[in-house]
């Protein structure tokens, strides 16, 4: 979490070298199906990643099953 109390879904993970370190990733459509997908694989992969959708509790979730 960031001072500003956001939230990093790729922080916490002990995956080793991960080939997005040090990368941002702006994923639109984050929110489920194939966008929720991509943001949970980006953040595995080390990416910081923004969840950008249209509904905020689809964004919280996506935010809640990458933090499992």
């Amino acid at each position: 979490m960031d001072a500003a109390g956001k939230r990093d879904i790729g922080e916490g993970s002990d995956m080793g070298a991960r080939r997005l370190d040090g990368k941002v990733a702006l994923v639109t459509g984050s929110g489920q199906g194939i966008g929720a997908a991509i943001a949970r694989v980006f953040a595995a992969e080390g990416a910081r990643v923004v969840v950008v959708t249209r509904t905020e509790s689809h964004g919280r979730a996506t935010l809640d099953r990458s933090e499992e």
